[in-house]
């Protein structure tokens, strides 16, 4: 959560204190009344007191109107009553402490310590909140986290003399600082205190910890091993375990083989603050029957032989057990229950009734299945922990090793961050690379062999420990683990059933509870999956059994069938659910797919293909688009779509010709184009399609997007009488009339599309709209429009799934803002944009991005951090790949752009280094000669335009060019429709400059250039910067 009001300790708006005493009383008081808000006659009381103004309600209204100009137009609203604040309570400080506090305390009354801890922290962040520091006591105590200031504990209780949880923590703090005797008396006090004043005694929680006290002179361990090597990366897990044994009577950690189970429950033993911890390790019992003995055993007691109760046990056994564990309170651990879960279960629900002090602790790859328990669900480790995990063992074999943190990175995600796999691996490093290693990983079972010694049989391979889940596993879910294996990217319960049939359901369930498929509910329904390496060792299995091509074969199949009826609905009102499956599949898609293509499987590329592509235009990955050409022709070539798929195909193939059509000239679409041509000769179904269709065939014969034949057909399409033709036709005529350098143009034809849409149109067609005049219009310099189109189109875009379309919109809010003045809203749009960056594929973003902050670091004065960022744009940018010209010689419009934005803001605000930019001028005179060569058959004008712009103000500045020649560049990229998204971009102070050195230049350029558009626009472009490189090399 972002704090951007702040109404204690100073009143504060985004980092800035807020002017006025009456401005700051105003936001007080409404922050106060938060969330009905105020009436005007109490904010007037709350503001001005006894010493009214002479009309009130004016004077608020006023004041109100200050506030939104010193803050945001957001944050006050009007109420029927009066006025409130429209921030959310995790915008305002007292609210988010407030609110953080409650659910702080809710976490704790869960049973959820180390959450409760961590709201309660951040409440106290905020400032002063006694139910947070309650809470975070409480939190600390369950989780063993002792050493706290004893006063601060203290004062708390002296607060709250008979809130026993309070009493006990306290107890407990003392016995872990100053030892039992001191707890033992303190508690004295507290009965002796209760006796006097209440005529009562301590309630159970304290009597808990009495006896915790008493026992913890004479502590018991049995069973509770100390590791060799430290456990690294469980930090969470274990005080999340702690916690959960701090309210729950009996925890579960369960998890598939090589997670650490076993190591993280004796860590939590060997730390257990329980006066008698007992570790029963249980893989050695081969027979329900014996898991009372095992115990028992564990506990030094001697079995007696009597006659045979329920599963074999002895009848007393259970009893004597019991027994033993009630003279302290006890923490019994349970290691490796899975393949005697159910006499486990039924020793544990005996156990936990008839011993009071009982905590249970078990490991297992299933659950007991008891009421009382509670399920830790233990996974691999994060990335840098596994990372850290990985050195750390393989520099222990070899110290002299070369571990590359990229490599490392890679094998240990391949791993599943599986613990015992990345030791495994980090051991083969004695003989091996982590270059080799990963090369050979493939064949995992083979490599991760000979682990330690002293570990058991069962986890001295990777193979033994899959192997070991499944022998626990009837034939049935044995066989469905091996098929299920050929799905790449997990699978619902529905395509689950397609590939076992009415078998799925029990087959699923039996996995699941073997820890051998997660359950993944992230994206809204539950979608199962395996580990990479449990997915390996079903194929390894599949194909022993001869299967795979089978199951392959069924994974395609359905692949078909759910993209079928996808395409029913992709283009529909229903559009957003359709899309939510669609993406939820998408990796599985995407690998039938390139299957299909491969194996040239007509009906399954066929609906594959157009779902996906449906997908791809929608959220604006066209670069995948444009990389199905190849194999969509080669699908395609000598064959024609049989007429139960020409619905589809139609559907996939209209928006590849379409993207085509908005392209540089390629090579063309043969196959694509004529089987449309077929196609187009029978109406579809979808009347998206059907308009998607048309716009392409009218494009089909169109030489690349400079061709004069696309702007006078898009033109036409977009003023078609078929309304959703001419809609779905205008984004298109705006991006070639933007790329024309006609910006405004597109602007206009976009508005008067979006009269034209209607209710039923997908929503994709109306957020689509409102993107690109978002664009637009930051093009222009009219940031407050650019910033109001973004925010119409985020909801829908981000619902989507639009990755790149979502941040595109934030990049121009963050350069409205940029505009505005307001670095702090400024840079916190852009860190947000670089956080999510991770998701994206197109570099443009993460350029505009760095521009913006180079832009806010010099604003403040930040000259080094602005030159690294300057530095790193320059990078980014040599990578960058635009879709619009693909270019391999320095020349493609992102590395043009993003050079000229460069020297633009160093011309701007590091005038000192002119070495730099003279460097950079040069280079940009090179290149721009050559981009705009009259000989090419390809430009992007606005990119063009700001190459003019940067060379005119870096000339300018610098004296390298006249007046003169300033303004003829200056025209120029007015003319292009120079993109103006930055500030070092914008024309006024530029234009200001050149007439003050001469008044008539720019007009004179400006008229010259009059009746000249696009590519009228480039040999006169191409003559001058000719002479500027002329003149600089003389």
């Amino acid at each position: 959560m972002e704090i951007r009001l702040r109404v204690e300790g100073g009143v504060s708006w985004q980092g800035r204190p807020v002017p006025g005493d009456r401005l700051r009383s105003l936001l007080t008081a409404l922050a106060a009344a938060h969330p009905d808000g105020a009436g005007s006659a109490a904010l007037i009381r709350a503001v001005w007191g006894e010493d009214l103004p002479a009309h009130p309600l004016k004077a608020l209204q006023i004041l109100v109107s200050r506030a939104r100009g010193a803050t945001a137009p957001e944050v006050i609203e009007r109420t029927p009553a009066g006025y409130r604040l429209g921030l959310a309570p995790g915008s305002v400080d007292v609210l988010a402490r407030a609110e953080l506090a409650r659910a702080a305390d809710a976490a704790l009354t869960a049973g959820e310590p180390v959450r409760a801890g961590a709201h309660a922290r951040a409440a106290l962040a905020l400032g002063p909140e006694p139910r947070a520091r309650r809470v975070l006591a409480l939190a600390d105590s369950r989780l063993g986290r002792f050493g706290h200031d004893l006063e601060d504990l203290e004062e708390l209780v002296a607060a709250e003399p008979r809130d026993e949880e309070l009493q006990a923590a306290l107890l407990r703090e003392l016995a872990a600082t100053r030892g039992p005797g001191a707890a033992l008396a303190r508690f004295e006090a507290i009965r002796r205190g209760l006796s006097e004043d209440l005529g009562t005694g301590p309630g159970p929680a304290l009597q808990a910890v009495h006896r915790e006290l008493l026992a913890s002179d004479r502590p018991v361990r049995s069973g509770v091993a100390h590791a060799a090597t430290s456990l690294l990366g469980r930090r969470a897990d274990l005080e999340a375990v702690r916690g959960m044994l701090t309210t729950a009577r009996l925890v579960s950690i369960i998890g598939t083989g090589g997670l650490g189970k076993t190591r993280l429950a004796q860590e939590i033993a060997a730390t257990s603050t329980r006066p008698a911890v007992h570790v029963v390790e249980l893989a050695g019992v081969s027979a329900p029957g014996e898991v009372a003995g095992a115990v028992a055993t564990a506990l030094n007691m001697r079995e007696s032989v009597s006659r045979p109760g329920r599963r074999g046990l002895p009848a007393d056994l259970p009893s004597r057990v019991a027994g033993q564990l009630e003279g302290a309170p006890s923490l019994l651990v349970l290691d490796n229950c899975e393949h005697v879960a159910g006499a486990v279960a039924d020793l544990v629900a005996f156990l936990l009734s008839q011993v009071r002090d009982l905590r249970v602790l078990t490991t297992s790859r299933a659950p007991l299945r008891l009421t009382a328990e509670h399920v830790y669900a233990l996974g691999g480790l994060g990335a840098d922990d596994a990372a850290r995990l990985f050195r750390d063992r393989a520099t222990a074999v070899r110290p002299g090793a070369v571990v590359e943190e990229s490599d490392v990175a890679l094998l240990v995600e391949r791993l599943d961050g599986l613990p015992l796999a990345i030791e495994l691996a980090a051991a083969t490093v004695r003989t091996m690379s982590v270059p080799q290693i990963l090369a050979r990983l493939p064949d995992r079972f083979a490599l991760l062999q000979g682990g330690d010694r002293s570990a058991p049989r069962r986890h001295r391979t990777l193979e033994a420990v899959i192997d070991w889940s499944w022998q626990l596993l009837d034939a049935g879910a044995q066989d469905a683990l091996a098929r299920l294996s050929a799905w790449p990217d997990g699978f619902t319960a529905e395509a689950a059933q397609s590939m076992l049939g009415a078998d799925a359901p029990g087959a699923v369930a039996a996995l699941v509870d073997q820890s051998l498929l997660g359950i993944d509910e992230s994206r809204g329904l539950p979608r199962y999956r395996m580990l990479e390496t449990i997915r390996e060792y079903g194929a390894r299995r599949l194909a022993r059994a001869g299967r795979h091509a089978e199951a392959r074969a069924s994974v395609r199949a359905w692949a078909a069938g759910a993209c079928r009826e996808y395409l029913r609905g992709v283009y529909g009102p229903g559009q957003l659910d359709v899309l939510d499956a669609l993406h939820r599949e998408e990796a599985t898609l995407a690998d039938v797919l390139r299957e299909a293509f491969e194996r040239g499987e007509m009906d399954v590329a066929v609906p594959v293909f157009a779902a996906l592509v449906s997908s791809w235009l929608i959220c604006g990955e066209h670069l995948r688009i444009v990389d199905s050409f190849g194999p969509v022709e080669r699908l395609l070539t000598g064959r024609s779509v049989p007429p139960e798929l020409e619905e589809e195909a139609r559907a996939g193939l209209s928006i590849l010709a379409v993207t085509w059509a908005m392209l540089p000239v390629s090579s063309p679409l043969t196959q694509t184009h004529r089987v449309l041509a077929d196609l187009r000769r029978q109406p579809g179904r979808d009347p998206v399609v059907s308009a998607l269709t048309r716009i392409a065939g009218q494009l089909a014969d169109a030489p690349g997007r400079m061709a004069p034949l696309v702007p006078i057909r898009l033109r036409g399409l977009a003023a078609d009488p078929d309304r959703l033709t001419a809609v779905v036709a205008a984004p298109f005529l705006a991006l070639h009339l933007e790329n024309a350098g006609d910006p405004a143009g597109a602007v206009h034809t976009l508005e008067r599309s979006l009269g034209r849409m209607a209710p039923e149109d997908p929503p994709w067609l109306l957020a689509n709209h409102h993107a690109i005049l978002a664009q637009l219009h930051g093009q222009l310099g009219q940031f407050e429009a650019s910033r109001a189109e973004a925010r119409r189109a985020l909801p829908v875009l981000e619902r989507l799934g639009a990755v790149e379309d979502v941040l595109q919109c934030r990049a121009v809010i963050a350069a409205a803002a940029l505009a505005a003045g307001d670095l702090a809203a400024a840079e916190s749009a852009l860190r947000e944009i670089a956080a999510q960056q991770r998701r994206g594929r197109g570099l443009g973003a993460q350029v505009a991005v760095l521009l913006g902050l180079a832009e806010i670091s010099y604003a403040r004065g930040e000259v080094s951090s602005a030159r690294a960022l300057l530095v790193e744009v320059g990078r980014r940018g040599d990578d960058a790949r635009a879709l619009s010209l693909p270019a391999p010689d320095g020349l493609d419009p992102w590395a043009l752009v993003t050079r000229a934005a460069t020297l633009a803001v160093r011309t701007r605000h590091d005038p000192d280094t002119p070495d730099v930019c003279q460097d950079a001028f040069d280079d940009l005179v090179r290149r721009a000669r050559r981009a705009s060569d009259p000989v090419r058959r390809d430009y992007d004008f606005p990119v063009l335009g700001t190459v003019c712009f940067a060379l005119a103000a870096a000339g300018m500045l610098h004296d390298r060019l006249e007046p003169v020649d300033v303004a003829g560049l200056l025209a120029l990229a007015d003319a292009f429709g120079y993109n103006r998204f930055l500030p070092s971009l914008a024309r006024e102070p530029l234009a200001g400059a050149v007439a003050a050195r001469d008044p008539l230049a720019l007009p004179a350029a400006t008229r010259a250039l009059a009746g000249h558009r696009g590519a009228d626009l480039v040999p006169l472009m191409h003559e001058r910067i000719g002479l500027i490189a002329r003149a600089g090399s003389s």
